[in-house]
C-alpha cells in the first residue's frame, strides 16, 4: 500500500480508530491494545487553571470523543451520514494581533471598535469581541468569547478585561448584566444590585 492509499484510509477512519480507544468511561480510556489510560490531571502551583477548569478542560475531552461515538452509533443504527459538500472547514477571523502595522491601521479606520483593546494579554480587541458575537453560533457566556477569541485566555485569567467583555455582550445581545453568565447555566456573575438608591 503506497503513501497515497494509506492516507485515503486514514481518512475514513474516526477519530477513535485514528486515536486507538475501544471504549470511553468516565475517568479514563481503554485502547486498541488494551491499555487502561486514566485522566490525572492536577494543577500545581505553578497552573493558572483552577482545578475546576482543568476538570472543565478534561470533561470537555472526554465529551469530544464521545460526540464522535454518537456518530459512530447513528452510522451502525443505519443512518447514512453524508459529507457536506458545500461545508467551509475554516472560518475568516480577524485576529488584530497577527495582522501588520498597515494592516491594523486599514481595520481601525473601518471599524474603530478595533481600536480599543479589551484583553492586554492576550491583545483581544472590542472588534473581534463584537465578530464573535454577530457569528451564526452566538457565544451567550463569558467564557464562550473566551474560547471564541482568547479574551481572558492571558495570564490575568480574565481579572482585567472580564467586566468589559461583560459589558460588551451586555450591549451587544441587549440583555441586563445580571441576565449574562460566566458559562453555564446558573453561573450567574451579578445576582442583585448591592446599593439600591432610596
Amino acid at each position: 500500500m503506497n503513501r497515497k492509499q494509506k492516507k485515503e484510509l486514514r481518512q475514513h477512519l474516526s477519530t477513535r480508530q485514528l486515536m486507538g480507544i475501544d471504549q470511553l468511561t468516565e475517568h479514563g480510556l481503554k485502547t486498541a491494545r488494551g491499555e487502561l489510560i486514566f485522566y490525572l490531571v492536577s494543577p500545581d502551583n505553578l497552573s493558572v487553571l483552577s482545578a475546576e477548569g482543568v476538570r472543565g478542560r478534561v470533561r470537555a475531552l472526554t465529551e469530544l470523543l464521545r460526540s464522535v461515538e454518537a456518530v459512530e452509533l447513528l452510522q451502525s443504527c443505519g443512518l447514512a451520514l453524508h459529507k457536506k459538500e458545500t461545508f467551509i472547514d475554516t472560518r475568516e477571523r480577524t485576529v488584530f494581533r497577527h495582522l501588520s502595522p498597515e494592516e491594523k491601521a486599514k481595520i481601525v479606520a473601518e471599524n474603530p471598535l478595533y481600536g480599543r483593546i479589551i484583553c492586554r494579554c492576550e491583545t483581544v480587541t472590542e472588534g473581534e469581541i463584537v465578530e464573535a458575537i454577530h457569528r451564526p453560533i452566538v457565544p451567550r457566556s463569558i467564557d464562550g468569547i473566551k474560547r471564541r477569541c482568547n479574551a481572558g485566555m492571558g495570564r490575568c485569567q480574565g481579572g482585567f478585561c472580564g467586566p468589559r467583555v461583560h459589558e460588551i455582550l451586555s450591549r451587544e445581545l441587549n440583555l441586563p448584566l445580571d441576565q449574562i453568565l460566566m458559562d453555564e447555566e446558573g453561573s450567574y456573575i451579578l445576582t442583585q444590585p448591592t446599593k439600591e438608591g432610596k
